[in-house]
């Protein structure tokens, strides 16, 4: 009996666990609220909702939607996640108009999405609706790095059903909004090669982290490998020199 008891106590625990965890998730991007006329978007699949990346304006229509246009989304790009995440690279099928509000859209989304699509606001923390407007601007500039990514430390926390796992590299760049840094992950297994690429946004413009979190992570690492990695430097509105860093041995689990 006691037995019984305990089996059925350690299940409980393990769906406590998923349930903080999850099964589905959309989160828009930029995060913050005024973008230029020629802003692109990004939106980020988890676990059951990386079908809905699949499937974009094939099953589910998505767009933009302001007091008097409509303007369709296109799909650029895809990256998939090494844990459970997918995401995609949106541009705006025609201008948008500038001091004009918009909010993202999707048709035909299952009914567990419910409720408007969110972006995640990464100063106060919390989830507001996918909405920005616009300013003014044309931008047509391509950041540049005035830090080139350095490696600092590894982080490794155990969690409920996985580990915090990431590392730490400081940066800087001459945008100090809307910067994005593409990383690509060479995973090197035997005497083959699998590069695996994420779209990443730095905190504060100083600091990137790539890895995973206890739920979900666009990259992830096992210690039979062994990795390289190199950065390139862009922004929302799709500028970049098309310049890489060089490949460096990337070492996940040293101290």
């Amino acid at each position: 009996m006691r037995k019984s008891l305990i089996i059925i106590t350690l299940l409980l625990s393990s769906f406590n666990i998923l349930a903080r965890c999850g099964s589905y998730g959309l989160t828009a991007f930029p995060s913050n609220d005024i973008v230029s006329i020629n802003s692109n978007f990004i939106l980020q699949g988890y676990a059951q909702s990386q079908g809905i990346i699949d499937s974009l304006n094939i099953k589910y229509p998505i767009y933009l939607i302001s007091e008097n246009q409509k303007i369709g989304l296109t799909v650029v790009e895809i990256n998939v996640g090494m844990y459970s995440v997918k995401q995609v690279v949106l541009r705006p099928s025609s201008s948008l108009q500038p001091n004009t509000t918009y909010e993202l859209r999707i048709d035909n989304l299952p009914d567990f999405h419910e409720g408007p699509l969110s972006k995640y606001d990464e100063i106060d923390f919390k989830r507001k609706d996918a909405k920005w407007t616009t300013n003014s601007t044309l931008d047509n500039i391509a950041p540049q790095f005035t830090k080139l990514p350095k490696f600092k430390e590894n982080v490794y926390r155990e969690k409920g059903c996985g580990p915090d796992m990431y590392s730490i590299f400081k940066l800087k760049s001459d945008d100090i909004e809307g910067s994005l840094v593409k990383v690509e992950l060479r995973e090197i297994i035997r005497r083959d090669t699998i590069t695996h690429t994420y779209f990443l946004r730095p905190k504060d413009n100083s600091e990137l982290r790539v890895g995973r979190r206890m739920c979900s992570g666009e990259f992830t690492y096992e210690r039979k490998y062994k990795y390289q990695i190199r950065f390139s430097l862009f922004d929302y509105s799709g500028n970049t020199t098309g310049q890489w860093t060089e490949w460096v041995k990337h070492e996940p689990y040293e101290k």
